[in-house]
């Protein structure tokens, strides 16, 4: 996949190489929509991860992933996000193409019954 490709469209392939890889833990696998100010009126989160993982393992309570093209950077509110859910003990990266997506994910589960 190229790195000039926007997150909605690296995401969907991500999500359907994770429920076909790991399909026992497919429904853990949550796609975060990009808040608006509509989603914003109903409850969505500024700066929250694209992906999270809802799957414990290896000290971390959860895999948060967030999708940025070669271009884009961190926002302040994701930032500020982040720190507050990895002092939660979940795990956060920031990943730029799909190889790197299935590299994070199969790190995080390495020590897991679905490595």
């Amino acid at each position: 996949m190229s790195n000039q490709r926007t997150e909605n469209e690296f995401l969907p392939a991500m999500v359907t190489w994770f429920r076909e890889t790991y399909p026992e833990l497919a429904s853990l696998m949550v796609y975060v929509p990009r808040a608006t100010k509509a989603l914003e009126k109903k409850g969505a989160t500024y700066g929250s991860a694209d992906l999270i993982l809802l799957y414990p393992t290896s000290g971390y309570s959860a895999l948060c992933v967030q999708v940025l093209n070669r271009t884009e950077r961190n926002s302040d509110c994701h930032k500020r996000w982040r720190f507050l859910v990895e002092h939660q003990g979940c795990k956060c990266v920031t990943i730029r193409d799909f190889t790197a997506f299935c590299e994070a994910v199969e790190e995080y589960l390495e020590n897991s019954p679905y490595a």
